[in-house]
């Protein structure tokens, strides 16, 4: 993979910036993963309209506030337990800490999702598989063309740092100079299992759940 043909291949605006694209909550989705909680936790509504009432209310709450998607259990019962339970009267504690549970864990997979299209669509940096100070020395000893030199990745900034954190350039170039080899580095790999655990903000800082990285060392 090339990094000039990847960098070729973003979108940029017409003054010549990257344009950052505004990766929003899907509306749909999150309708969903309430009426599959419904369904799935709580007997039928006391009201034909009581699971529209639940999930407009529910939806609403987590557009307009996204730290809610991560929300444990026990703080979504203390803001909509009072609401579930008006529409389903025959709703006992324990079906609601069921349905409160099922919406926590689907809520929780969307705000998973959410990060990792907002992490994809953030700025990125071209990782050089072989430094710049070894081209000369790959050259003239391997006989590597100028393309083959310049071959290299996209990665966002904290991931940059952390492959630079764990090899000189010059152990890169020698033992990890594809994207495979960098994905298998024992100490890449698990900066990059724990950063894909992790809450961004939005490209445009919005997103109450949001948190710079900040990798413990």
């Amino acid at each position: 993979m090339k990094a000039q043909q990847e960098l070729a291949s973003r979108t940029t605006s017409s003054d010549g910036d990257d344009e950052q694209p505004e990766v929003a909550l899907d509306e749909a989705a999150a309708r969903v993963a309430v009426r599959r909680s419904l369904s799935q936790a709580l007997p039928l509504p006391s009201y034909e309209y009581g699971p529209d009432m639940v999930i407009e209310t529910i939806t609403a709450d987590v557009l307009e506030d996204e730290g809610l998607l991560s929300a444990p259990p026990e703080a979504m019962q203390e803001r909509w337990g009072e609401a579930v339970a008006d529409m389903y009267c025959s709703a006992d504690r324990a079906d609601l800490l069921d349905f409160f549970s099922a919406l926590a864990r689907r809520l929780g997979e969307l705000a998973d999702e959410l990060e990792a299209q907002r992490r994809a669509a953030g700025d990125l940096e071209a990782e050089g598989l072989c430094a710049l100070e070894l081209h000369q020395r790959y050259k003239a000893r391997r006989g590597m063309s100028a393309l083959q030199l310049s071959a290299g990745v996209l990665v966002c900034r904290p991931c940059h740092s952390a492959v630079h954190r764990a090899e000189d350039n010059k152990a890169l170039a020698e033992g990890y100079s594809t994207l495979e080899a960098l994905r298998a580095h024992p100490a890449v790999a698990k900066f990059a299992a724990w950063a894909r655990r992790q809450r961004v903000a939005a490209p445009d800082g919005g997103g109450s759940a949001a948190r710079p990285l900040r990798y413990p060392r």
